[in-house]
């Protein structure tokens, strides 16, 4: 194996592709953008126009991957037990996938592998430009009619929500929530008076467009978490590890079994349904009908998304619930342990400000599909990117508690 690995590593170098320089680097942002574009797209109006179909975006992610698994091939340590460790969930994952019908684990499973030593701020660079290119792209093609902008009411409200393009409305507001994190993270959780305005003027406006109360909240909670930045970095470095990742696992438990126990008729499990907008009733069906598989299966879901009229709405929108039912009790308890494993790392490596954005994402996964869509959540590749770039909010945390002491 030593030599196979020495032969390559001057095949590298004589092609001037050393370690030495940005190759890898560049070889996996560029199969990200790829990926990240693709994925973005799915979630739009944008699909099956243009000559852009499902055939189209699928080449166009194998293609992304591929990148990526070139970056592992040439420049990773492939003959590590955890590279080999690795390989085998991969196939797992992928036969998961094939049981569920959707490949999101699998996909999301090879980014974080090939994200090893990458500036994880690069990658949320990366994140942000694309998604703000592609929403500036849509608004285009929405205002100038090319696709359609979803338009729903509810039925408890006269308020009449826009999807700017997206598939649905609390798409949109999902995916601004989203990059709204990822951007508090590049600004290690501290923001101008300017920057402030601004972002709390996208939020009051994302509000106003697509009428997502809970989204609203999440951005709002987001938005709270970095005008108080110091007071939560303080209380994170105080919490013991074991009571995070005790409030993880607590947090995803209830959120199924919530969902599993509603009843109609239960007075408080109907009051959380209305505050959930429904959620509860749904997840509790998906349970009647499907229940727990042990390595995954196929779950017909029909949703609104496209704005569509259809009949027999069924659409499991926590993400804990969905891929529990979707991805079977063993692939789900792979996710549950790489969030684990996250969490882990950032505590060890005193990255508060990331851990805040991983609260606020599995905050966001109770009510939200996204967790495994990259172009949304991008956090999970935190796992093995390099965090060394990151972190001046941490110091900032540190310093005080010492004052104080």
């Amino acid at each position: 194996m030593d030599t196979v690995v020495n032969a390559r590593d001057r095949i590298l170098k004589r092609m001037n592709w050393s370690k030495s320089n940005k190759v890898s680097e560049y070889l996996y942002l560029l199969g990200l953008t790829i990926y990240v574009l693709v994925s973005y797209t799915r979630g739009t109006m944008i699909v099956n126009n243009f000559g852009i179909n499902i055939v189209t975006m699928t080449y166009a992610l194998y293609l992304g991957s591929f990148l990526v698994v070139l970056k592992i091939l040439l420049y990773d340590d492939i003959f590590n037990w955890k590279y080999l460790a690795c390989l085998i969930l991969t196939i797992f994952f992928f036969s998961i996938g094939k049981q569920a019908k959707d490949f999101d684990l699998f996909y999301y499973f090879i980014f974080i592998i090939g994200a090893n030593n990458i500036d994880f701020k690069r990658i949320l660079k990366v994140f942000l430009v694309v998604n703000i290119v592609g929403i500036v792209i849509t608004l285009g093609l929405v205002n100038l009619g090319l696709i359609k902008n979803v338009v729903i009411t509810r039925t408890d409200s006269p308020a009449v929500r826009y999807s700017l393009g997206a598939i649905y409305p609390t798409d949109f507001a999902a995916r601004i929530f989203f990059m709204l994190v990822a951007y508090f993270c590049l600004k290690d959780y501290k923001l101008t008076i300017p920057q402030s305005i601004s972002v709390f003027a996208i939020i009051i406006l994302t509000y106003l467009i697509t009428d997502t109360r809970l989204d609203f909240l999440l951005m709002l909670l987001a938005f709270v978490s970095v005008l108080l930045s110091d007071k939560v970095l303080k209380l994170l470095q105080k919490i013991a590890a074991k009571y995070i990742y005790i409030g993880t696992v607590g947090g995803i438990f209830l959120t199924i079994m919530l969902g599993y126990i509603y009843r109609p008729g239960n007075v408080l499990l109907d009051k959380i349904n209305s505050l959930l907008s429904g959620r509860l009733f749904f997840e509790h069906i998906a349970f009647k009908d499907y229940n727990v598989d042990l390595l995954g299966q196929f779950v017909y879901q029909n949703g609104f998304g496209g704005g569509f009229k259809i009949t027999n709405y069924f659409f499991i929108d926590s993400s804990y619930v969905r891929y529990l039912l979707m991805y079977g009790l063993v692939g789900y308890i792979s996710i549950v342990i790489i969030l684990l494993l996250l969490e882990r790392k950032l505590l060890n490596e005193k990255k508060y400000t990331i851990l805040i954005a991983v609260i606020l994402v599995l905050l966001s996964s109770v009510i939200d599909q996204h967790i495994l869509g990259i172009s949304y959540n991008i956090f999970l590749l935190a796992l093995t990117a390099n965090l060394s770039s990151l972190g001046e909010s941490e110091k900032r945390g540190i310093e005080s508690v010492c004052r104080q002491s």
